[in-house]
């Protein structure tokens, strides 16, 4: 991949897709389970039990979990598990090791820093629990994003780096929304804005108490929050779009039109009742998907259809 005159290699660009996707899956699943396990303190037996089953249906696992405690050790520590915050910095620690030359020496001693403590280490080991645990997954993954922005140069593999954190931060709050839209209960949706960080941002933007209609339209479409949908897919959309005129003048490769076509239509009025936003998830996770493969094709194809058993890692886990 050329861009701008930098030169990144099809392999390099997805191990630089995917490092920013596992880091950002491992801070998200360390605020979700974070923010969720001190919501559980003093609630009740039921509220519990629905929290186990929305996350394990979020984060495909497929087990049926009524004690939420079980449920958060396995999604931070078992590294068989692809949606789990060892896995996830696992895989980001060997991602930059194959982008190694692309990142700064700064970023890559964070992440092998991370990697170390994390993949050594048993939950006795983190001093008080999993609280512990995830306030280090936070520091060292929000450290990370702030060395990349401050050490690294606007190339093509500052581009590609990006655009992982992006993609995974919609993919996650996509399943977050799809999960908790069909809950009335208010407490779900204060849960999943302080797990997105935007408890207090939504109370600034709209002076008035939580609720699932408001919690979810600000989430959707709110302009001036950064891990909004609508603010996320703007980013992707501008990202790939200078990523496109970086390796294609000819301009014959395209951005799929369902996302240009999603930002309309989230730059718009949404609906007014509940019940209407699943169909409006249902579109954006199609898109989303779409994208997804579109960035494979578009970008990482080449690495695939290679001669050299380079090993892919183009994994997407549903």
């Amino acid at each position: 991949m050329t861009s701008r005159g930098s030169i990144v290699l099809a392999r390099t660009a997805e191990s630089l897709y995917w490092l920013g996707r596992y880091m950002e899956r491992s801070e998200s699943m360390a605020r979700i389970l974070d923010v969720h396990l001190h919501e559980i303190i003093g609630s009740t037996n039921d509220t519990e039990g629905r929290w186990s089953k929305q996350i394990a249906k979020i984060f495909a696992h497929s087990d049926d979990y009524s004690d939420f405690d079980g449920l958060a050790i396995d999604l931070s520590l078992d590294g068989s598990l692809q949606s789990s915050i060892r896995y996830s910095i696992e895989r980001a620690y060997e991602n930059a090791k194959s982008a190694r030359d692309a990142i700064s020496l700064e970023y890559w001693e964070l992440i092998n820093v991370a990697y170390g403590r994390v993949s050594k280490y048993s939950l006795d080991q983190f001093g008080h629990g999993l609280f512990t645990f995830y306030s280090i997954i936070k520091e060292r993954c929000a450290q990370g994003r702030g060395l990349a922005v401050s050490t690294m140069n606007r190339d093509a593999a500052w581009q590609f780096l990006n655009l992982g954190y992006d993609v995974e931060q919609l993919d996650i709050l996509l399943r977050l929304l799809m999960a908790k839209n069909e809950s009335l209960h208010t407490e779900d949706w204060v849960v999943v804005l302080r797990s997105i960080g935007g408890h207090e941002a939504f109370l600034r933007a709209t002076n008035s108490p939580v609720n699932a209609l408001g919690a979810i339209n600000f989430l959707i479409s709110e302009k001036i929050f950064p891990r909004s949908i609508l603010a996320t897919m703007r980013r992707i959309s501008a990202i790939t779009s200078d990523l496109i005129r970086g390796i294609d003048d000819s301009q014959t490769i395209k951005v799929p039109s369902e996302l240009p076509r999603a930002i309309v239509r989230l730059e718009n009025p949404l609906a007014t009742e509940v019940d209407q936003i699943e169909e409006l998830l249902d579109e954006l996770w199609s898109c989303h998907l779409i994208m997804c493969t579109f960035y494979y094709e578009s970008f990482f194809s080449p690495l695939a259809k290679s001669n050299f058993n380079y090993p892919l890692r183009s994994e997407v886990w549903r």
